[in-house]
Parts: C-alpha cells; sequence; structure tokens
C-alpha cells in the first residue's frame, strides 16, 4: 500500500474510532446522563446549561471523561464517598458552560434516541441564540434573556412536565425544526465574522 492509500486508511480509521466513540458517549447519557439548565451558583436567577452523568464503575466515568477530552471538552471529576453502607461509591462528571456544552451537544445530539435529545435541542437552540447576541456579556448574563430564551429555560427546566410522551410528533417536529433553523443562522453569522472584510 503506498503512502497515499496508507494515510486514507488511518484517517478513515480514526474517523471511525471518534465516531464511534461519540455514539458511545450518547448512548451513556441517553440511559445515564442528564441535560439541563442549572441555577447558576453565583448570580441569582442565572441559567447555565450543564450535562452529567453518574456511575459506580470508575472505568466508566474515567473513558466518558478520556473521549471529551479528545473531543475538546473541559469536565469535572469528583468521587463521592456515600455514608450509606448501601449505597457504592461512584463518580460525578460534569460538564458546565455554554461553549463546552456547545461542542457536547453538538457531537452526540445525531446520536441520542430518547427524550433527551429533545432537552438537547432546546438547550442548543439556546445557546445559539445566546451567541448570536452582540456583546461579551451574553456568556455570563449580562445581557438580557429574551422571550424564547425563556422559553427554552422553562421547558427545559420542568423536564417537560415530567411526560415527554403528552407533546405531539408535530410539537416535537417543530423543535427539530428550530433547531437546525438557529444552528443554520449561527454557522452564517459565524462565518460572517470569520470572513476576511472586503471579501464577498
Amino acid at each position: 500500500m503506498d503512502n497515499t492509500r496508507r494515510q486514507s486508511a488511518d484517517k478513515t480509521e480514526e474517523t471511525n474510532l471518534n465516531n464511534s466513540d461519540i455514539g458511545w458517549l450518547a448512548g451513556m447519557w441517553d440511559g445515564e446522563g442528564s441535560v439541563g439548565m442549572h441555577q447558576h451558583t453565583k448570580q441569582k436567577g442565572r441559567r447555565v446549561p450543564r450535562s452529567s452523568v453518574v456511575n459506580t464503575d470508575f472505568a466508566i466515568i474515567e473513558e466518558c471523561s478520556r473521549i471529551l477530552k479528545d473531543m475538546g471538552v473541559g469536565n469535572f471529576v469528583q468521587t463521592r464517598y456515600l455514608p450509606q453502607k448501601e449505597h457504592a461509591t461512584r463518580k460525578d462528571l460534569t460538564i458546565t458552560g455554554m461553549k463546552r456544552n456547545k461542542i457536547f451537544l453538538e457531537s452526540i445530539i445525531p446520536y441520542l434516541r430518547g427524550y433527551k435529545k429533545i432537552k438537547a435541542m432546546l438547550i442548543m437552540s439556546f445557546i445559539y441564540s445566546r451567541m448570536m447576541k452582540p456583546g461579551s456579556g451574553r456568556m455570563r448574563g449580562g445581557v438580557p434573556l429574551d422571550a424564547f430564551e425563556e422559553s427554552c429555560i422553562q421547558k427545559v427546566a420542568n423536564d417537560f412536565n415530567g411526560n415527554l410522551n403528552e407533546f405531539t410528533l408535530e410539537w416535537i417536529d417543530n423543535i427539530h425544526k428550530m433547531y437546525s433553523e438557529l444552528r443554520r443562522q449561527y454557522e452564517e453569522a459565524t462565518e460572517m465574522i470569520a470572513r476576511p472584510q472586503g471579501s464577498k
């Protein structure tokens, strides 16, 4: 095999491995993890995206952390020693903030199958909306939330009233369309910012 074919084969294998890792990670979150909007610890009334997964199998959490680091997603792992003897010691992994969750959720959304996919799309719609706002304060809560962003937070925070099955397929389809449209707008805005001045 010549060098060109070998490099192509190596790249394909690496891509497949990455896709396999991300698919596995999404499966972990579908079954064991959570995605949400949580109260900021220092700023009352401010909500921040947070994704987390908990497991008593330390190797599982360490593998999640490894894949996330390979994706460029910062994460915090904490060992919790529970006082009750009937509860095993566990490890908690947390991803906090818009930038980290943007990379993470964009990567796993295509692989999610359960209702967490809808929650992830709502969170990403919130993130896209915030990131398209002018000024650095949009990331730290300095720019007030608009009605759309408030509605995203409310839907995610109350966990769809505990039962996503009550919502119609049309409603779920509208979430898909909203997410796709906001992602398109965000990508166009990012491309325009990155484009050199004077170019078309």
